[in-house]
């Protein structure tokens, strides 16, 4: 009776494992969540900094990687201009505004589906710096006093008019006061703002004479300043030139006839008739030396 007991337990036991393999388990139908990334799809949007716009990004700019529990990832065009997480470059004013298409991926369980966004990166504003002519103190100033040199443009197109100093000479501009520093013109490149200053040289006031000759044929000179004294520098006959060395460069000679000459005092020169009298009376002549 007992063997009898355990072999029934046995077929039993194969009977509930068999019966309980062969048998389908309930299975839970999948979740449909088209509803929710349509919903997710329809509220996606970008978020711009302030004052930008999608035709007009001049800053980052945040791109969502949630709606809800739909999640969302990004694809940029041009990801030199936009990264995929929303980083901005913007081009070169030479390159112009760039054009980037952003595509959301939006997926929950095995459904996903995609949005794109067309957007414009405007380019950097062209530099624009200003050269400031700096004249020194001078009589007449340079005309412009400033020249702005806008993109693309590197340089100053023209200086502008010399500018004038009574008793002294323009000398170009410079990038430091009184001649220093580097010579300014039209091939400077410029790169910022910057001042130039006119570079002045005193002139050495050349002498002026003013030359007598009296009835007695005496030859005087002097300077043409106030208060100078006169000078004799010589006396003829009339009969015959003659030669009177008033400087280190010129030698003067007076002719019979009243004719005032000068040479210069190296061999072979020429001489020039400078000045005429009728010997009735003195005779003023202005000579620069």
């Amino acid at each position: 009776m007992k063997s009898f007991r355990n072999r029934l337990a046995v077929v039993l036991s194969a009977l509930i494992l068999i019966l309980g393999t062969g048998c389908p388990q309930p299975v839970e139908p999948e979740a449909d969540y088209s509803t929710d990334v349509a919903a997710a799809k329809s509220s996606l949007a970008i978020k711009f900094a302030s004052g930008d716009s999608a035709t007009s990004i001049t800053q980052d700019i945040t791109l969502p990687a949630k709606v809800g529990d739909v999640s969302v990832k990004w694809n940029s065009s041009n990801t030199a201009v936009i990264s995929n997480d929303g980083d901005v470059v913007r081009p070169a004013f030479a390159d112009g505004n760039a054009s980037v298409t952003l595509t959301a991926t939006l997926s929950k369980g095995t459904v996903s589906d995609t949005k794109a966004f067309s957007v414009t990166v405007l380019a950097v504003a062209p530099y624009s710096y200003t050269v400031t002519f700096d004249s020194q103190n001078a009589d007449t100033a340079a005309n412009p006093s400033s020249i702005i040199v806008t993109e693309p443009a590197t340089k100053v197109a023209s200086l502008p008019t010399a500018p004038v100093k009574s008793g002294f000479e323009f000398g170009g501009w410079f990038t430091k006061a009184n001649g220093e520093g580097t010579a300014f013109t039209t091939s400077t490149v410029v790169n910022g703002n910057i001042t130039v200053y006119a570079k002045w040289t005193a002139v050495v006031p050349t002498t002026q004479y003013v030359y007598t000759l009296n009835n007695s044929g005496y030859l005087y000179k002097r300077e043409t300043t106030s208060g100078a004294s006169w000078e004799k520098i010589g006396n003829t006959s009339l009969s015959s030139p003659l030669s009177l060395s008033v400087s280190g460069n010129y030698a003067y000679a007076l002719d019979k006839s009243g004719y005032l000459y000068k040479r210069e005092t190296t061999s072979g020169a020429s001489w020039e008739k400078i000045g005429n009298t009728s010997l009735s009376s003195p005779l003023s002549l202005s000579v620069n030396e």
